[in-house]
């Protein structure tokens, strides 16, 4: 993409705004860069005067164009870098943590590596530096990058490498970044949501001390985050209370060697477990693909057998190939739990009743389970058995029960 072709979509994002001074950056195009452009517009979306509900549209706009893979992963690095950068701060001025972490991820993936940390230069550039890349880390949710950066503001706090203010900005920095691998990585972490809010507050708070714009936006962006974890960090959320299974399989999503870390809800599954879904004893979970309802009902599953420990739950997929995927899936996850592998049962594959009697978990479709009632009433043993020991039911994708196909 040339530059030219840069400014013309820029030009286009920026009718929305409604600001003199970032208008007349655009009336001089000729002699202006994207990159500088991109960097006044962003300073200013990022700004107490700049950001309102009325712009988020305009900032949404922005970080995507920034965010375009093709051109974005195309650039020399240094400014691939910068372009991210820019993008992920703006996404989470508008309140979308969620699109500043995946393009984060997929950046790092292109690259191979986290925002590229400069220790030379100004003490600024180095208290810039070192929050940004405390920002990458925990978008990344990179339990080493943390510990790294932990370490990282440590010694430049100790080290007094910066002025004072700095030095207090860094130590609280240092805390935050402590805080946040204990809540991200740790099924009962010793920080307090309360904690945590506050000292991203004071984070901010010694920004603007320090008298540095890109060091109070970067505060900001990181103040963002923090209070983001605190709201859908699943230790949070189902830390406490749980019966040995539940908590079993909790403790399995956290630790560094974790193969499907679940340190963050969903805002779906948030809504879901705000609203009763555990306790409940009949819910109807309405959201899109791929929004963590598996996982929904895997923790309904391992709260069910925790009070109900010689039950059985029956998971109802729709077709065979989704049932044992499922089965695989729900399978691995338990077997941490010690709660027995996940038995499926479609089609025309028969089990004994001896299989039944030890299953705590079976997977099945709507039309096996039609079969096994219907083989309970004439007096089979494995549907008699299934249908006295099971206490709950879990239907996926059940509006396709009705279809006239079935």
């Amino acid at each position: 993409m040339t530059i030219n072709e840069q400014l013309a979509k820029l030009t286009g994002v920026t009718d929305k705004v409604e600001s003199e001074s970032v208008r007349r950056l655009f009336d001089h195009t000729s002699n202006n860069t994207p990159d500088k452009l991109l960097e006044a517009l962003a300073a200013y979306a990022a700004s107490d005067d700049g950001f309102s509900e009325r712009n988020k549209s305009l900032i949404d706009d922005l970080a995507h164009l920034l965010a375009d893979d093709q051109d974005l992963l195309s650039r020399p690095y240094i400014e691939k870098r910068r372009t991210a950068e820019l993008a992920i701060e703006l996404f989470i001025v508008a309140g979308y943590i969620t699109k500043a972490a995946t393009l984060a991820r997929a950046y790092r993936r292109a690259t191979g590596k986290l925002y590229s940390l400069h220790s030379s230069g100004s003490a600024e550039l180095l208290t810039v530096a070192l929050s940004r890349e405390l920002l990458w880390s925990l978008l990344t949710q990179d339990p080493a990058a943390i510990l790294e950066i932990v370490d990282a503001l440590g010694s430049a706090a100790r080290d007094n490498l910066t002025a004072p203010d700095e030095a207090r900005y860094l130590s609280v920095a240092q805390s935050i970044a402590h805080a946040m691998h204990d809540v991200l990585f740790r099924a009962r972490p010793s920080f307090s949501k309360q904690v945590l809010d506050a000292r991203a507050e004071l984070l901010v708070e010694l920004a603007v001390l320090t008298r540095q714009a890109r060091l109070l936006r970067t505060a900001k962006s990181l103040a963002a985050v923090v209070n983001h974890v605190s709201r859908y960090a699943t230790s949070y959320t189902l830390g406490n209370g749980n019966g040995a299974l539940t908590q079993r399989m909790l403790e399995a999503l956290y630790g560094e060697a974790a193969e499907s870390r679940v340190p963050l809800l969903w805002p779906p599954q948030q809504s879901a477990l705000a609203n009763g879904l555990l306790s409940a004893p009949y819910y109807v979970v309405s959201a899109p693909t791929s929004s963590g309802k598996t996982f929904l009902a895997e923790l309904k599953i391992s709260m069910f057998l925790d009070r109900k420990p010689d039950g059985l739950a029956v998971y109802v997929a729709p077709y065979n190939a989704l049932a044992k995927q499922v089965g695989d899936a729900m399978t691995k996850r338990f077997r941490t739990a010690g709660i027995p592998p996940a038995i499926v049962w479609t089609g025309t594959y028969e089990i004994d009743s001896r299989e039944i009697g030890s299953a705590a978990v079976l997977v099945t479709t709507p039309e096996k389970l039609d079969g096994i009632v219907r083989s309970a009433s004439e007096g089979n043993i494995a549907g008699l058995e299934l249908l006295r020991r099971a206490g709950l039911f879990i239907f996926d994708e059940l509006h396709l029960i009705a279809s006239h196909n079935r």
